[in-house]
């Protein structure tokens, strides 16, 4: 197996000896990608069951689907994103015109988080292909199984070997991001992130950070709460909460309480099939290490609710569980899992003044049917994103942005967007036959030269 230096100087080289591609050969690179993902779709299927119990269904909806619409959706819109951008010039440049280049940034990195492998894995890349870019891929270590499966699927389409794979622990992943890449988009934690940001700042690499954070969920009182508990607890449900953009808290009028907390748990039961942690389409906890973590995060609160969970199985059942602090260890971190701790709220005031003392998350849920209040929730938060009514939607959308804020992330993604953020924007400007207007500036300044100097400063 190469090293990751061997692998990024083998990429390198011949990143350099090939000419950029054109729009034909990135279209015939996507369609490629596309077909080859139909044919592995059992393998995929098949891998993502093993590492981490995902039904066929989730499967094919959460996973190659999202892939396959971004993968559609970039062949579709290509051209478009390819041509050159004419821009306005202004008056005092008359003679010229300006327009914007968009070519490829050179070599990527891709790191890949495991509640997602697949996904998160081939989605930044569609949008690195289309942009004419050399890609090489790091899968999480945590899903053995799917990252074999996305290796042996990219060296099946990626035959020039213009896209690598690089498997490998946190040792190797911390190795590789030292190198002069110039581009690294990272999935993940934000911890690690920091390190990701801080290794490449030494060979000024530009960075692109898909984190996540505390996503709050806000429950206004003229809401159907039954709707809103269905919504949320499939959110919770689905990939057992272990999904970034997961409602991670939720905020309620006191009133509304108890009555969501029975509302939750019925939605729960009723996605569940009445069957608990039996289920054969739920997912479980990554590994033991994060089982064990959600397990004594539960245990820090004071409820008479019990958590249900399968300790050989790894399996936790989604649970809404009432808090009454603000500082309490539930609401210190991402709990990217399936316990969702509640709170309560009186008035906006109290609302608002809590919340702009936490961390930007990476998305924030508001329901309600007053857009008086949906107004003011827009105003006085922060956000990567914003979805009203419903839970998860946003990512689906490929005409939206998608990424965080601060600390949730930095970069967005999607469509156009991860097109553009793969792109060199390169500023062109043109000179006519016409006299360039700079000559009015290069001595000796004459009293026309500096009449027609002060008469821009003032007017232009």
């Amino acid at each position: 197996m190469q090293s990751p230096r061997d692998s990024f100087i083998e990429l390198e080289d011949l990143y350099l000896k090939q000419k950029p591609s054109s729009y034909n050969e990135r279209i015939q690179q996507l369609k490629s990608l596309e077909n080859a993902i139909l044919n592995y779709r059992t393998a995929i299927r098949s891998a993502l069951k093993q590492d981490l119990l995902k039904s066929e269904f989730e499967a094919d909806t959460t996973e190659i689907f999202m892939v396959l619409s971004e993968i559609r959706h970039a062949i579709n819109n290509l051209h478009h994103w390819m041509r050159a951008q004419h821009v306005e010039t202004p008056l005092t440049l008359a003679g010229t015109s300006s327009y914007i280049l968009y070519e490829p940034k050179g070599l990527i990195l891709i790191i890949a988080p495991w509640n997602y492998p697949f996904a998160l894995c081939i989605s930044p890349l569609i949008y690195a292909i289309a942009a004419g870019n050399f890609v090489i891929v790091k899968p999480s270590e945590h899903t053995r199984k799917t990252s074999q499966v996305v290796s042996e699927l990219l060296y099946s389409v990626f035959k020039n070997k213009e896209v690598k794979v690089i498997e490998g622990d946190a040792e190797t992943a911390s190795a590789i991001t030292k190198l002069p890449f110039h581009h690294i988009f990272f999935t993940g934690s934000v911890e690690v992130g920091k390190k990701v940001l801080r290794a490449a700042a030494d060979n000024l690499v530009q960075v692109t950070l898909e984190l996540g954070g505390k996503s709050p969920t806000i429950i206004d009182s003229s809401f159907d709460l039954n709707i809103a508990a269905k919504r949320i607890a499939f959110a919770k449900f689905i990939n057992a909460g272990q999904t970034c953009i997961a409602p991670d808290f939720v905020l309620i009028h006191k009133s509304k309480l108890d009555q969501f907390c029975k509302l939750f748990s019925y939605h729960i039961d009723l996605l569940l099939e009445n069957k608990g942690l039996e289920c054969d389409h739920y997912v479980r906890i990554l590994n033991q290490h994060h089982f064990d973590r959600l397990v004594q995060l539960f245990n820090t609160q004071d409820s008479t609710e019990a958590l249900v969970y399968d300790k050989v199985k790894l399996m936790i059942k989604p649970i809404a569980i009432p808090i009454t602090d603000w500082n309490h260890p539930l609401m210190k971190t991402e709990i990217f899992g399936p316990i969702l701790p509640l709170l309560t709220f009186d008035d906006e005031s109290e609302l608002f003044s809590n919340l702009s003392k936490m961390d930007r998350p990476l998305n924030l849920y508001v329901f309600s049917e007053h857009q008086g209040f949906i107004n003011n929730v827009m105003k006085k938060t922060r956000s990567g994103g914003v979805t009203i009514n419903e839970c998860l939607l946003n990512y689906c959308n490929n005409y939206l942005p998608f990424g965080g804020d601060q600390h949730s992330g930095m970069g967005k993604t999607h469509g156009q967007f991860g097109f553009n953020l793969f792109s060199h924007q390169r500023a062109i400007t043109k000179q006519s036959f016409l006299p360039s207007v700079a000559n009015m500036f290069t001595p000796p300044y004459s009293k026309m030269k500096v009449r027609i100097k002060n008469f821009l400063i003032k007017y232009f």
